[in-house]
């Protein structure tokens, strides 16, 4: 039988294995007519073993592992073992090239799929760069690279430091200054120069430092900023909840003052909460267009109420004068004669009107249209679905449109007649 070479495998741990039984192979002289069944079944192993759906431990492949196989009959050399391993040493954890469950994961343009989050690996410290590459120490992610802010510099331990007033880094990482000397411009001297005070080994200009702002070690905290020796918001801007830094004339939540915040559609505008241009309050929080709010038309809470209106301009149009009751009311009632065709209780087939105007309903001496009251309407309850009604909403199986439910209630409201 002629003798197999191993079988390609893609993940790490099965590279390593191809890899020792390559030495195997050169070793003992893989193809030539004289290896038989020692060879046939040390690859058979393998095959075995790499197939078992789980991952090959790299660690496996190594070390007490390797092992000898039996001699080949081509020299003295040692073999390099391939059927120590084993199903017993593949394990769920030894596969350290796992990235992460994201199959199926679909990330917005830009980002990538690392584990079960979709990452900006330009700029994730977690991520940098690729996945799982996390940045350690001081270092932050900038372009997809782990460095340093601004001009700080890379030193030991991923230490982020200002070369020029470091005392354990004067000049460049790792060059410390000695003794009482001083770290100031990039180099160790005996003093600082005048205006500067020795801080922890470095030269700082106290009226301007945010971490020795006034004082060596009296830091400026959250968005202050130090500026002749006080901590401070700069010009324009004032201190709310300690250290932030707010704007009275357009921030939303600090308008005018500390903790004014502006409700609803509201927005800060020159120190006071306003509607954009073009739009009115109403409900002390509520932004509407007079000119074509259905709700607010013309002013706060004028509805275009009448069926089939709208706002223009400030008026409600498109509704009729006059709900008819046969044109505009009969033909909604086509929804419910299933129900109310003619057999007992309210007949909707015929006669609609003296079935229902002044008529009381069956559910405790309720009357089922009060001409000018629709709220009083118990036929207006049904087909609303009211908590006090007797029996299930009208009609069964389904509620109204909310425009066919207006014009009934627009009907009643101009006095339920007959025309």
């Amino acid at each position: 039988m002629p003798h197999r070479c191993l079988p390609t495998k893609q993940d790490l741990a099965r590279v390593f294995l191809i890899i020792f039984a390559s030495v195997a192979l050169v070793a003992t002289g893989c193809g030539s007519d004289d290896q038989t069944d020692n060879d046939e079944s040390a690859n058979a192993n393998v095959e075995e073993n790499a197939g078992h759906g789980d991952d090959v431990g790299v660690d496996d492949a190594g070390g007490d592992n390797t092992g000898e196989v039996e001699d080949t009959g081509n020299g003295d050399q040692d073999d390099v073992g391939v059927d120590d391993v084993g199903p017993e040493d593949v394990g769920d954890d030894d596969v350290g090239v796992d990235a992460g469950d994201d199959a199926g994961l679909t990330c917005d343009e830009g980002l990538l799929a690392c584990g079960e989050e979709c990452v900006d690996t330009d700029d994730d410290n977690l991520h940098c760069g690729e996945c799982f590459n996390a940045c350690d120490g001081d270092l932050q992610c900038f372009d997809g690279a782990c460095g340093c802010d601004g001009e700080l510099e890379v030193c030991s331990d991923n230490q982020c430091v200002d070369t020029s007033s470091n005392f354990d880094h004067c000049g460049e990482c790792d060059e410390p200054c000695e003794g009482t000397q001083v770290c100031n411009d990039s180099t160790c001297q005996d003093d600082c120069d005048s205006g500067l005070e020795e801080c922890s080994g470095a030269c700082v200009d106290t009226d301007t430092s945010d971490d020795h702002c006034g004082d060596c070690g009296e830091a400026c905290d959250g968005d202050l900023q130090c500026s002749g020796g006080s901590c401070g918001c700069e010009s324009g801007l004032d201190v709310c909840n300690e250290n932030q830094c707010v704007d009275f004339m357009n921030d939303d939540d600090h308008c005018g003052e500390c903790g004014e915040a502006c409700d609803g559609d509201l927005q800060c505008s020159d120190g006071s909460c306003e509607c954009a241009d073009g739009l009115d309050v109403c409900n002390e929080n509520q932004c509407v267009d007079f000119m074509n709010d259905d709700d607010h038309c013309g002013d706060c809470n004028e509805s275009c109420d009448g069926a089939g209106e709208t706002c223009v301009d400030g008026q409600c149009e498109g509704g009729s004068d006059e709900t008819s009751f046969a044109d505009d009311v009969v033909p909604i009632f086509s929804a419910c004669t299933g129900c109310h065709g003619g057999s007992g209780g309210l007949t909707l087939s015929s006669d609609p009107y003296g079935n229902l105007v002044d008529v009381e309903a069956g559910c405790d001496g309720n009357t089922r249209v009060i001409p000018g009251d629709p709220d009083e309407s118990y036929l207006v309850r049904k087909l609303e679905g009211g908590p006090d009604i007797c029996g299930g909403q009208m009609p069964q199986g389904g509620t109204l449109p909310s425009e066919d439910i207006d014009t009934i209630r627009q009907w009643i409201d101009e006095g339920a007649l007959d025309n």
